[in-house]
């Protein structure tokens, strides 16, 4: 049986800094590998895929150093990136759009989890179910947490890549996607429902932008062709995000 990087997990996890690489190095060959490498084996007699320690690992066999290594239950990669993200939530070093992605890819997976019951490092009471509640997760507001989002789906995977590794700022990368937004809204209607009898109809039509008044107890959010219910105290934030993506006016 031998220790082997997975791809795949290895995927999960953001990158040391030169510096933070160079520390860590520095620290092993002086004191050796303090920290055990955390693997997982799918089956009894299979390699030891590395979960945590990928840089230990890579660091040891650089410089002949006897790897320690700790066996750790999962149940399968989603169960290991619940595990991953979980854990690296907490680093110092990380900044604000690696720990909304971070926290944006935990709401999925939570999601699954909390459907099939089949992982074992979950608090079956565990949730992100809101921006808000993602944003506390996180550390930063409700409208990085949006402009985050719009950069994963809109961005080119340079943006993206130069955002996670803090290279360029999430307002000058989103300022990139913009444009496409502000195209998109000139096509499409979007209306906030109250308790179906009450909405907000927020129009851009031909370059007239308006916001009707509503009213009510439920929010609803529906465009062309999906609706999703949201917290309705989340809903000021929305129509301040509506304004300053479409330049609109309320009448």
């Amino acid at each position: 049986m031998e220790v082997i990087i997975d791809k795949k997990i290895a995927s999960f996890l953001w990158p040391l800094t030169d510096d933070e690489y160079a520390e860590l190095e520095e620290s092993i060959l002086a004191d050796g590998l303090r920290e055990a490498i955390i693997v997982w084996q799918k089956e009894k007699n299979d390699d030891m895929i590395i979960v945590d320690g990928h840089n230990r690992y890579k660091i040891c066999k650089k410089h002949n150093i006897q790897l320690r290594t700790r066996t750790k239950e999962f149940t399968s990669y989603d169960d290991v990136e619940i595990w991953v993200r979980k854990n690296q939530a907490g680093r110092r070093n990380s900044n604000d759009f690696q720990r909304i992605e971070n926290a944006l890819a935990l709401k999925e997976l939570l999601a699954k989890a909390a459907k099939t019951h089949h992982f074992v490092n979950v608090d079956k009471m565990e949730r992100l179910n809101t921006r808000k509640e993602i944003a506390k997760k996180a550390e930063v507001s409700e409208g990085t947490v949006h402009k985050v989002e719009k950069i994963l789906d809109e961005a080119p995977k340079k943006i993206v890549n130069a955002t996670r590794k803090g290279e360029l700022s999430i307002n000058a990368a989103y300022n990139t996607v913009r444009p496409n937004l502000q195209k998109d809204s000139a096509k499409k209607k979007t209306a906030l429902r109250f308790g179906g009898a009450f909405q907000i109809t927020i129009e851009n039509i031909n370059g007239q932008n308006q916001i009707r008044r509503g009213r009510g107890n439920v929010a609803f959010k529906q465009s062309d062709d999906s609706q999703e219910v949201i917290d309705p105290s989340e809903l000021i934030q929305e129509i301040k995000e509506m304004i300053e993506e479409k330049g609109m006016e309320i009448i």
